[in-house]
């Protein structure tokens, strides 16, 4: 035992690992509290922890001992730490605090709590509150500024299961930050043998008076982002496992958050199990569940100020109109990522009183029509994930199209009060609809259709037979296009969940939001807007727990999702713009290899076809499907099959994968090879087109190696999709076909090139690739 060398009368001591972003603020903060000395015990960090703690133990003020055991000890380890401070620092009192626990007092003085040493001391019951916020703001914000609300009354927790499974599917009613915690003791020195793990209680050597209630309040912040949050729930869990004879509730939890992120391969449903999102905060404040706590934040803004960031309060603020003065109309733009959603919103709003088109306007079409005839100008299609090329909208054909599109407008609608206007290609023409809204002195509103990207993702996949995680990323990309376009307009975010479960309340959202003079006369009966949406409700099943749980849906898209949700509780919040930037960015990087599915337009031109500009009142449905030709089939759905097969050799394999492919023909291009590239087949041209733009091919190195190529005089794409895929040939350096065959056994099951397959899902799915070797003599 160390020999007494100082006397404090309140020690606190902290197990730390890996908490740079807030042990100096802890300590900085208990210090001020009256706190005389800080016993901190390093596990094992790595972040930077130790470089914060080094100025505090330079200064005497903390001691730090190093733990390196990566097991499930903390009890041992306090219990370690409160008996240094006794016997060393001659501590009277003891804190075992955590480092994202701030222990407060009213009076700014810890030990003003503390009753005198009269031999009848027993330990202090502390009240801990969990400190929670909106669980998007920790992606932008700093934690103390996000995190300022608490449960006013915390329920109880249910009865927690003594299994795993029943642990990870126990349904709760809140996210679980709003439960009630359990209270921690201020220990009293003397006698202590035993700090029990968590703080709750301590062991003696003597019985102790029952626990007094103590004044000082504790504040924990249990989150600071969801990186920590993941970094979290891998290391306790493990350590937890990784301890024999820790019982099954010890941690529940964390416990808990492991099975769901390995069930959905995310952290995204723990996350969203363990705080609210944006709607909720909103909706608790209003009716007192939650209440705002700033003491924390006030005293660490004193002692250790930083920048203040932007308001993260959830009240909204509509954004300011474009045009305020001098409009002679306004149009309501409803923009979607997908159409069916779009097109529910669009129907809404007419049911609210919006003006319809004229009855004696002809076709309703013809202004749709027009969009689709100025796409195809822009050699773009109407499902089309890329960018319009921005360059046409300065152009003189442009200005052209201002005058026709207002004269079809002003054709379909007899009132341009708030007129509504529906497209899913509104958002490639918003540029356009600007200036054709600025020459007419028209009103520009926006209302941006959020809907559920599962959803979304599963129509892309029946409309063009990719996966649905391809379909989720394209959804991401476009709806964040959509609100990066819109975004100083006056708008209004449109949940589509809201409006199918609460329509009369998300139609009071609206109506707040735009104010549109719509007479209530145009109104439709409730019975009638009702049945209307009934049958929407089966369209638009899935929940946001259905997104935040599915393994399918990758975490930048449930990232998006979240994200927008908070801005349609509250539009006018730059850094969740800004955050919205960021995620572009990481799409981009994610889809860069997926320039085969983003717009079919270019797959129409690189087979061939012209592609016609039609008057927008004369256009054909045929011109129309030559915009939006298939760009993958139903391969997608290729299911992975065991091969028990004995393993072959190479010669082997390239016979069995020869006599396969022939066999299957699954692309349809056996027969049809022509060097000139006249006549071919729609799937052939398509399919050249994303083996040209696959990184993977070399062309020069395609005919340097194999010679016949050169001698044959076709283009090297053309002839390894008729003959060299056929003969199992490698299309570049960095591609074995037998070894990707070898690898993947359900390719060749189902008779797919394995590069078409790898360019198509292979690179999505994260399927390995080889570098090339010569094929068998």
């Amino acid at each position: 035992m160390s020999q007494r060398t100082q006397k404090y009368p309140l020690v606190m001591t902290i197990l730390v690992r890996d908490e740079a972003d807030i042990i100096g603020q802890n300590i900085a903060f208990h210090l001020d509290q009256g706190v005389d000395h800080i016993i901190v015990m390093d596990n094992g960090s790595v972040d930077g922890t130790r470089a914060v703690l080094e100025p505090f133990a330079a200064d005497r003020k903390i001691t730090i001992l190093d733990e390196p055991s990566q097991d499930y000890l903390q009890d041992v380890w306090m219990t370690r730490m409160a008996v240094m401070a006794r016997e060393t620092f001659g501590a009277e009192w003891i804190i075992c605090n955590d480092a994202d626990e701030f222990w407060w007092s009213p009076t700014g003085n810890l030990k003003d709590a503390l009753p005198p040493l009269d031999g009848h001391e027993t330990m202090l019951t502390c009240v801990r509150h969990q400190m929670i916020g909106p669980r998007d703001a920790l992606d932008h914000t700093d934690w103390r500024q996000a995190l300022t609300y608490r449960p006013a009354t915390p329920p109880t927790f249910p009865e927690i299961p003594n299994d795993l499974v029943g642990i990870a599917e126990l349904e709760l009613d809140h996210p679980l930050f709003y439960y009630q915690l359990h209270g921690k003791m201020i220990f009293p020195a003397q006698g202590l043998q035993y700090v029990v793990r968590g703080a709750h209680t301590g062991h003696y050597d003597r019985t102790l008076p029952n626990p007094a209630a103590c004044e000082v309040e504790i504040f924990h912040f249990p989150i600071r982002s969801r990186v920590e949050l993941q970094r979290s729930v891998q290391r306790i869990e493990s350590a937890v496992a990784r301890t024999p004879g820790v019982a099954i509730q010890t941690s529940w939890k964390y416990r808990r958050w492991q099975y769901m992120a390995e069930r959905a391969n995310s952290i995204w449903p723990a996350f969203c199990d363990a705080l609210p999102d944006r709607k909720r905060v909103m909706r608790d404040l209003a009716n007192g569940y939650l209440v705002e706590e700033p003491v924390i934040l006030q005293l660490l803004d004193r002692i250790m100020p930083q920048p203040t960031a932007d308001t993260v309060s959830p009240e909204a603020a509509p954004p300011v109109p474009l045009l305020q003065d001098n409009t002679v109309g306004d149009l309501v733009l409803v923009m979607g990522a997908e159409e069916n959603a779009a097109n529910t919103v669009a129907d809404f709003l007419q049911k609210l009183g919006a003006p319809g088109g004229r009855p004696d306007a002809g076709p309703s079409d013809l202004l749709l029509d027009a969009h689709r005839a100025i796409l195809s100008e822009m050699e773009r299609a109407a499902l089309d994930f890329r960018d319009p090329p921005p360059e046409w909208f300065k152009g003189t054909s442009a200005k052209s199209w201002h005058v026709t599109v207002m004269e079809l407008l002003l054709a379909q609608h007899a009132d341009l009060d708030f007129a509504v206007l529906c497209d899913p290609t509104l958002d490639a023409l918003l540029p356009l609809w600007r200036d054709v809204a600025k020459a007419n002195y028209l009103g520009l509103h926006v209302a941006l259709v959020l809907d559920n990207p599962l959803t979304a993702a599963k129509r892309i996949q029946q409309q063009m037979g990719i996966p649905v995680e391809v379909g989720a990323l394209l959804w991401a990309r476009r709806i964040i296009r959509m609100e990066r376009e819109s975004r100083d307009l006056p708008r209004h975010i449109v949940e589509i969940a809201d409006m199918t479960s609460d329509w009369e309340a998300a139609a009071d959202r609206f109506l707040r939001a735009i104010k549109p003079q719509w007479p209530r006369a145009h109104r439709a009966d409730g019975d009638d807007i009702n049945a209307a949406l009934q049958g929407s409700v089966a369209a638009f099943a899935h929940s946001e727990a259905d997104v935040m749980h599915a393994a399918q849906v990758p975490d930048v898209v449930k990232e998006t999702y979240d994200v927008l949700r908070a801005l349609a509780v509250n539009d006018r919040m730059p850094e969740l713009h800004a955050r919205l930037s960021s995620i572009a960015k990481e799409i981009e990087r994610t889809t860069r290899y997926l320039h085969h599915v983003l717009g079919t337009a270019k797959l129409a031109r690189d087979a061939g076809l012209s592609i016609a500009h039609p008057s927008p009142l004369n256009r054909s449905q045929a011109q129309i499907d030559r915009l939006t030709l298939p760009v993958v089939s139903a391969e997608s759905t290729v299911q992975p099959v065991k091969d028990d097969s004995p393993s072959m050799t190479r010669r082997e394999l390239l016979d069995k994968s020869r006599a396969r492919l022939l066999e299957k023909d699954t692309h349809g291009v056996r027969g049809t090879f022509d060097k000139n590239a006249k006549g071919l087949p729609k799937t052939s041209a398509i399919l050249i087109a994303a083996i040209k733009d696959a990184p993977e091919f070399d062309p020069a190195w395609y005919q340097t190696t194999y010679p016949d190529v050169a001698e044959s005089g076709a283009d090297p794409a053309l002839h390894y999709l008729h003959v060299g895929a056929f003969e199992c040939r490698n299309p570049g350096p960095d591609f074995d076909t037998l070894r990707y065959y070898e690898a993947n056994p359900d390719v060749l099951e189902a008779g797919m090139f394995a590069f078409i397959h790898f360019i198509r899902f292979g690179r999505a799915g994260n399927r390995a690739i080889f570098p090339a070797e010569p094929l068998p003599g």
